[in-house]
């Protein structure tokens, strides 16, 4: 089986590592490094990451637009990794994302607006999923850009569908709720707290992650993180949790994304169940914001 996960604001990433804490003014770092990032992109990353600790194989694309001279920096990025990518070619330049973080492990993210993507952009990026086939899985991450509609990723995720494709979504906002509460709701979301906080007030529901299930008429399965905490999986028929090994962390970004490729690395590639593969995915998200960045080549 194959999986795409779809970045359609893709970025640069920036993180500098800061002597102190985060202060006004200006803030010296102690290092730095700049990535290939995006949500899908990092969710990729991810299954290839935990397929290779197995030794165990993994068919995972990322597919995202790559703009101007940020698209050919990313994509050049990724090539030195090794990571399986389609690129589509696209005119306006991909973003550039920035976090620091201080010696305390507090962060401060600055995230940009997603680079526009035309409608024949778009249609492009749309027409490298014909690979997918019944069985296979499309994990669609991330916010969407300028100049598309937020129902696209309920209409994609209705095209899929129909194709037996599994549909995964981890979003927020608007799209996230249109998705959830169309007729046609992914099979996955993936919201942390914040995002199901979100979610809930736009429906007038109590909050909590069940009200989403509710929401998808019982047809979509919440995969709920809460940072350090752990994380949750809830279905229509029933719930497990999983408590995280506390940590002290040395990178934040990325946490959410690492968690999610190794859930589905090991419940679509290994075909563990949800409760076994939601632990791994946990031990993994622990495992990543406890250890230093370093460049992956292959």
């Amino acid at each position: 089986m194959k999986i795409i996960t779809l970045t359609l604001s893709p970025a640069l990433d920036v993180t500098y590592a800061l002597a102190g804490e985060v202060k006004r003014g200006l803030n010296r770092a102690l290092s730095h490094s700049l990535t290939a990032g995006g949500k899908g992109i990092n969710v990729a990353r991810a299954i290839m990451r935990e397929a290779e600790i197995l030794g165990r194989a993994a068919q995972v694309s990322a597919l995202y637009p790559s703009g101007g001279v940020t698209g050919d920096l990313l994509s050049s990025a990724l090539a030195m990794e090794g990571i399986s990518t389609i690129a589509v070619k696209t005119a306006e330049n991909c973003r550039i994302n920035v976090s620091a973080i201080s010696s305390d492990s507090e962060d401060v993210e600055i995230n940009a607006r997603g680079a526009a993507i035309s409608e024949v952009e778009l249609s492009k990026i749309e027409s490298e999923l014909d690979v997918l086939t019944e069985g296979d899985v499309l994990a669609i991450c991330g916010s969407v850009p300028a100049g598309v509609e937020k129902s696209y990723y309920a209409r994609l995720i209705r095209k899929m569908k129909d194709r037996g494709v599994i549909c995964v979504l981890d979003c927020d906002g608007e799209a996230l709720r249109i998705a959830v509460c169309g007729d046609c709701p992914p099979d996955y979301v993936k919201p942390n707290e914040s995002e199901i906080d979100e979610f809930c007030e736009s429906i007038g529901a109590d909050v909590s992650a069940e009200a989403i299930v509710t929401a998808s008429g019982g047809r979509c399965a919440v995969i709920a993180t809460y940072g350090g905490s752990g994380a949750a999986i809830f279905t229509s028929c029933c719930s497990a949790r999983v408590d995280a090994t506390p940590v002290k962390p040395k990178r934040l970004k990325g946490a959410g994304d690492t968690l999610l490729g190794v859930y589905l690395y090991h419940r679509f590639v290994l075909r563990e169940g949800e409760e076994a593969s939601l632990t791994s995915a946990v031990k993994a998200a622990g495992e990543y914001v406890a250890s230093e960045e370093r460049k992956e080549k292959r």
